[in-house]
């Protein structure tokens, strides 16, 4: 069987025929000459002549522009050699090549489409991504990397199928990707050795309709708001919603066919400003830009990075004429990069491709295993997983819900799955050192410590110790760079076990970043809180709170001998200080229960609420060091010193707050300073003669009993529950044998 291939290859739109017989015998002629150029004569007293090799006979070819998301700048040839080629055909209008790499960025896959019933050798097919469901198209993509929306032009200039089964191609093609000017080109030949074909004089396809609305991204592996995809949406997809209000650009997608990608962003300016062209630094306080994004369902808490608004131009009301940003984000402080751009009527065009992350050195990370025999973890091997073994390493710091600075690594490949936790002991850092009596697994409530090694799904309770020898955790919670020797030892279960010994070394693929300069202190510290917590309660955080003006503003207001100070910033805090009914608030110390049972007994009281405390106080004290009013609630100055015990989510909480005040600003405390002593109160003292009375007792037991009608004795229901019970007569009784303590 013969069959016709075009001897005049001049131009990619020149159409093939064999109509007259000196095309047909030219053709017999070549064939014959192909067939045996492959024999090497051995002339008569010489050596056999030198050739030139002959390419391969299956092979992918291409080259892309320095801009081209696909080829990058690449122009490379790949055979068999490089990977395995599949060429499928479903019909005589339809092929499918997929070649699979050795290397990850040597696997691609091509899908081509005629307009007829079968691909006519030597014709040109244009398309674009608009084609109806006769027209031509293409498909094309590689590992990491494809295109949303193509435009181009393919030529199959020979194939040959059988049985669903491409035994012969030979394909050329142009195209651009997902609107880009660059121009990616190339040629694959199936059991083929037919020359490309030349490029056409004008290659450029005609300019695409530039899209009123646009929307791309692309994500890393890992990430977790776009799960390392790419994507590309128009106005042609489905429907964009632009609105704009008071420094805020709301963008909300719905894809038209499939209805689980939607999208909506939030580019909101600084408080108090408008969202205008300009960098914007997003992560920090309420005073700072911020970029919300919500892909289908999935939503950040806690992001950082950085977006770029182009252009803004907006209307009447809330309407936006011309909008065009980029933005590079990650979600809860990861490393895996979310990175995208949105236009909007805009003509900026689409940014350039990033600059892919460069491949690591071999030793990035290094866990090395030594198990024993009776390990049930690592089942007595020992092994390295590096750079060159495994798959992928992640790194995680978190803090977890009993306040346990944590550590978490996942490494793994087809065979091996290994998670490492490491922990450190409440309101502490991570730091070189050896931390004995590590937990494994699942901790029981009050352990300090939490450390555990999985292999294959495999866990188990356990102990052990590891040391830490270098760690490097970033200002945005980043983990840089964890060198660690770690020990586990299993809880028998069905015999004894061996513990399981090894060390790891981690190095982020970004650079350890250098610190920047401490941010400048502010000379005006007329205003200013310093709150401290202690750590016996479940919230406590174990670490002081400055409120400066640095990082918010203080609003105070008086009445009736009640002021309240809030405190606006980074963080939202209220201090309330009121003296007995029918006093005024000045200098002194005032003791005080809870605020509802001070009311009641129409007693001084104090309270505070922020940001991890948010419960009334049952036994505290303060004292007004300096205190001016004016009329119409205006605080003059105010300087006071406060301390509670006994809030239902924190320990102790005592600090000192000053509101425009002329005395010395307070110094920085340790983190945890010793608790001050509280003034004595008496449980069942009613009369606040200092002592618990027989009489007293006897009331204490009557309102017990319902015997005597309200008001309580305030003393006496310690739990302001309005009843006074056993426990709480005990109480009493207690203060009356061992005094007011």
């Amino acid at each position: 069987m013969i069959y016709c291939r075009s001897l005049n290859r001049s131009s990619i739109f020149r159409s093939r025929s064999c109509s007259d017989a000196a095309s047909v015998l030219q053709l017999a002629f070549l064939l014959g000459a192909i067939g045996f150029a492959d024999l090497d004569p051995v002339l008569a007293g010489g050596a056999p002549p030198t050739r030139t090799p002959r390419s391969p006979r299956t092979l992918f070819t291409y080259e892309g522009a320095p801009n081209d998301s696909l080829g990058k700048g690449e122009s490379r040839t790949l055979t068999a050699e490089n990977g395995d080629f599949i060429a499928r055909s479903a019909d005589e209008s339809r092929v499918e090549v997929e070649i699979r790499g050795k290397a990850r960025e040597d696997s691609w896959y091509f899908r081509f489409r005629a307009s007829g019933e079968r691909f006519v050798p030597g014709v040109v097919y244009e398309f674009t991504d608009r084609g109806g469901g006769e027209a031509p198209a293409m498909e094309l993509g590689r590992h990491r990397a494809s295109c949303r929306r193509v435009e181009g032009r393919f030529v199959v200039s020979e194939i040959y199928v059988s049985s669903g089964i491409v035994y012969q191609l030979a394909v050329d093609f142009e195209v651009r990707c997902d609107y880009r000017p660059a121009l990616f080109y190339g040629y694959i030949r199936i059991d083929n050795r037919l020359p490309p074909l030349p490029r056409s004089p004008t290659p450029v396809p005609p300019t695409p309709r530039r899209p009123n609305a646009l929307f791309a991204f692309e994500s890393d592996d890992y990430d977790y708001l776009g799960e390392g995809q790419t994507l590309v949406q128009t106005d042609t997809d489905g429907t964009f919603t632009v609105t704009h209000d008071s420094g805020v650009v709301l963008i909300d997608f719905q894809n038209a066919a499939i209805r689980e990608i939607y999208w909506l962003l939030v580019f909101n300016a600084p408080r108090g400003s408008e969202l205008l062209p300009g960098f914007y630094e997003v992560g920090g306080g309420s005073r700072k830009p911020w970029l919300g994004v919500v892909f289908e369902g999935r939503i950040c808490r806690f992001m950082t990075g950085q977006f770029v608004v182009l252009e803004a131009v907006y209307g009447a009301g809330s309407e936006v004429e011309r909008f065009a940003a980029d933005f590079e984000v990650r979600c809860e402080a990861k490393d895996p990069l979310f990175h995208g751009y949105v236009r909007i009527n805009s003509d900026f065009v689409p940014p350039a491709p990033r600059t892919p992350t460069p491949t690591p050195p071999a030793d990035r990370f290094v866990l090395r295993i030594a198990s024993p025999h009776r390990d049930p973890i690592g089942l007595g091997r020992h092994f390295s997983l590096t750079e060159a073994t495994a798959d992928a390493a992640a790194a995680m710091y978190f803090v977890g819900p009993q306040r346990h600075p944590h550590i978490d690594f996942q490494i793994f490949n087809e065979r091996e799955y290994w998670q490492l936790n490491f922990g450190v002991p409440v309101c502490t850092e991570f730091a070189p050192g050896v931390y004995e009596n590590a937990i494994g697994s699942r901790p029981s409530s009050g352990v300090r410590f939490g450390g555990n090694v999985g292999g294959q799904w495999r866990g188990c309770e356990s102990d052990g110790r590891f040391v830490i020898r270098e760690v490097h955790i970033g200002d945005a919670l980043e983990v840089y760079r964890f060198v660690a020797d770690f020990e586990q030892h299993c809880k028998p279960v069905l015999g004894p076990t061996d513990p399981l010994q090894g060390s790891i070394v981690y190095t982020s693929v970004r650079p350890t970043p250098t610190r920047a300069p401490p941010t400048p202190t502010p000379s005006d510290y007329s205003s200013m809180a310093a709150v401290y917590i202690d750590v016996d309660g479940f919230d406590g955080q174990c670490r002081p709170y400055y409120l400066t003006l640095a990082e918010g503003d203080f609003i105070a207001h008086y009445e009736a001998g009640h002021l309240t100070i809030v405190f606006d910033g980074n963080s939202f805090w209220t201090f309330d200080f009121a003296a007995a009914a029918g006093e005024d608030l000045a200098p002194g110390t005032y003791t005080q229960a809870s605020r509802s049972t001070a009311r009641r007994a129409k007693q001084a009281w104090f309270d505070v609420n922020g940001s991890v405390v948010n419960c009334d106080a049952t036994l505290g004290q303060f004292t007004v060091l300096e205190a001016e009013f004016g009329e119409d609630g205006e605080v003059r100055r105010f300087a006071a010193e406060f301390q509670r015990h006994g809030s239902c989510l924190a320990g102790t909480v005592y600090g000192t707050i000053h509101y425009r005040s002329t005395l010395a600003a307070p110094t920085a405390a340790a983190v945890n300073p010793p608790t001050p002593t509280l003034a004595p109160i008496c449980w069942g003292d009613c009369d606040d003669d200092g002592q618990v009375t027989v009489e007293e007792l006897i009331q204490a037991v009557g309102l017990a009993l319902g015997l005597y009608p309200r008001p309580l004795c305030p003393k006496l229901d310690a739990n302001d529950d309005e009843i006074v019970s056993v426990g709480e007569i005990i109480q009493a009784v207690s203060s009356s044998l061992q005094g007011c303590n």
